[in-house]
């Protein structure tokens, strides 16, 4: 009688496991984001050389999920660290600038992607051609796009988080869209 009793105490934990995992509530995405140069110029002053930039990313989201996926949100910030020239390093870390924005999509369906743009952001670069700097600061001196970190909501609820270093998670502070106010 024993071994019924095991029998039936295993198929009971299957069965409360499987009834407490609703279809509804499992989320599966595939994430690609690619950093993209939208415009640039670069131009000689005589002493230094100055580039200016337009980067942002370029974001494609998969829908994994065994279903169509209606109604869909992606917040994102962009995270850029700025390079002063002349300025030499200090120890710590340089606040990074970010830029938020966000993108919608009516209807995801199954196995299918959405692509979207990211706001752009301008990146300087400065290069000394004759001489240097007194501190003994770097020549060189350029902005990079450091990451992204995207939430992605269906009606109003978030279902899955993406970032491009994992650890921006860790180390900065989620900054949600302001939302533009139609006049």
């Amino acid at each position: 009688m024993s071994v019924h009793r095991y029998t039936l105490t295993a198929f009971f934990v299957f069965v409360v496991l499987t009834i407490g995992l609703e279809a509804s509530d499992t989320f599966s995405f595939g994430f690609m984001a690619e950093p993209k140069k939208l415009d640039g110029q670069m131009f000689d002053t005589g002493s230094k050389i100055v580039a200016k930039e337009q980067w942002a990313y370029e974001v494609t989201i998969e829908n994994r999920c065994f279903r169509d996926l209606e109604n869909m949100e992606i917040q994102y910030t962009v995270f850029m660290k700025p390079d002063i020239p002349g300025q030499r390093m200090i120890a710590g870390r340089t606040e990074w600038k970010r830029k938020t924005g966000s993108a919608s999509v009516k209807l995801l369906k199954y196995c299918s992607k959405f692509s979207f743009t990211t706001e752009s952001m301008k990146l300087k670069g400065c290069h000394l051609t004759r001489g240097s700097y007194k501190n003994g600061a770097n020549r060189w001196a350029k902005d990079a796009l450091k990451g992204l970190w995207l939430r992605v909501f269906l009606d109003g609820k978030q279902v899955a988080e993406y970032a491009d270093p994992n650890t921006i998670r860790t180390d900065e502070p989620w900054s949600a869209p302001v939302k533009k106010e139609e006049k």
